[in-house]
């Protein structure tokens, strides 16, 4: 039931693209250099502790908050939360804005798609 209630919440965002394994993400403004993107997947993949380093593929979503640089073609993570398929919050971590590490983006990749979303807009 709250699954639905998931989906539903993406009719809210922007839809971007699908990537090769089925993901499906979606864009939403945050400010002048920041955007949220979430994937929706039956494989999303996570680490449910920073001390063991084994990741967990569960049904659910991710929602993260992607910092840009538009002239530059680079973006990178503050923020990123791990959904259940029910909406539990299964982790959360981030990062201070000013000492996110920047990476270039890869031509013709979803991160190409989710950086020309947000400097398009």
């Amino acid at each position: 039931m709250l699954f639905v209630g998931a989906n539903l919440f993406s009719q809210d965002w922007e839809y971007v693209t699908t990537g090769e394994d089925n993901t499906k993400y979606y864009y939403k403004p945050n400010t002048s250099t920041t955007a949220w993107i979430k994937e929706e997947s039956d494989k999303i993949m996570y680490y449910p502790t920073n001390k063991i380093q084994s990741k967990k593929i569960i049904e659910g979503y991710q929602i993260t908050l992607y910092k840009y640089d538009c002239s530059d073609k680079q973006m990178g993570i503050i923020q990123i939360t791990t959904y259940s398929k029910l909406g539990k919050v299964l982790k959360s971590s981030k990062v201070n804005e000013y000492l996110v590490d920047m990476n270039y983006v890869i031509p013709d990749s979803v991160g190409e798609s989710i950086l020309n979303s947000f400097c398009n807009e």
